[in-house]
């Protein structure tokens, strides 16, 4: 392959700090200038969640279960004068050939809502030998912090670790598992792990996409994971 993956890695890490603690207005938010800098065209990029405007330079294909948001996703490119294609699917069953692409990358999206039991695999079946899984969300430890009828993380455990896998607090179902149950369902999905980022705002950050609570929570434990998967 043309390009360090590690290298696009890192910087996918650096805006997700950015977009989270800095600037989550909007769509405007994906200022993701590291990212655009270090896609090539060689690469073909899976983003698993429509909600970004594209990624110049890269050969991107867009997924969302969601019509509304692929229709967003559509006013966007058109605003941003790209094109590429979007496909209406759950990321539990993709309906495009075994190894299609050299990067698969979700910011919280399907890996929030689908099962991981389900997903996981699938992103192993699309990537191509040596591609990159890279996807970030809530961290295990941010769920069981989180009560289901708390519209906030609180500093307590609310909820059972092990056992974790549907979230369901009568309104939307989320998925998560317990660390190991996590590096297990990796391994045998034909993924070597390659980091997990937890990525700690910086004492001065500002948001308008948390509460000053939810930041100075994430100043103390981790409220993200971003995982970094080599495939096999």
């Amino acid at each position: 392959m043309k390009l360090d993956l590690l290298r696009e890695a890192e910087s996918a890490t650096r805006w997700q700090m950015m977009f989270r603690f800095e600037d989550a207005d909007s769509a405007a938010g994906w200022r993701s200038s590291e990212v655009h800098q270090a896609l090539q065209p060689a690469l073909k990029t899976l983003h698993i969640g429509m909600t970004v405007q594209g990624y110049e330079g890269a050969r991107p294909v867009g997924l969302d279960f969601s019509a509304r948001q692929l229709d967003h996703a559509r006013r966007l490119m058109a605003d941003a004068g790209v094109d590429f294609p979007l496909v209406h699917a759950s990321a539990e069953a993709v309906p495009l050939p075994d190894a299609s692409f050299d990067i698969v990358f979700c910011d919280f999206g399907a890996m929030t809502f689908a099962d991981p039991y389900l997903t996981v695999p699938e992103a192993a079946r699309l990537l191509r030998p040596g591609g990159l899984f890279a996807f970030s969300g809530h961290s295990p430890i941010a769920t069981i912090c989180w009560p289901l009828d708390a519209d906030e993380v609180t500093d307590h455990l609310a909820l059972d670790y092990f056992g974790m896998h549907a979230i369901d607090d009568g309104e939307t179902v989320s998925s998560q598992l317990p660390y190991g149950e996590w590096v297990r369902l990796f391994r045998a999905s034909g993924f070597v792990i390659e980091d997990l980022i937890e990525p700690r705002p910086a004492p001065d950050a500002t948001s308008t996409y948390t509460s000053t609570e939810a930041r100075a929570w994430a100043r103390r434990w981790p409220a993200e994971s971003i995982w970094r998967l080599r495939r096999g």
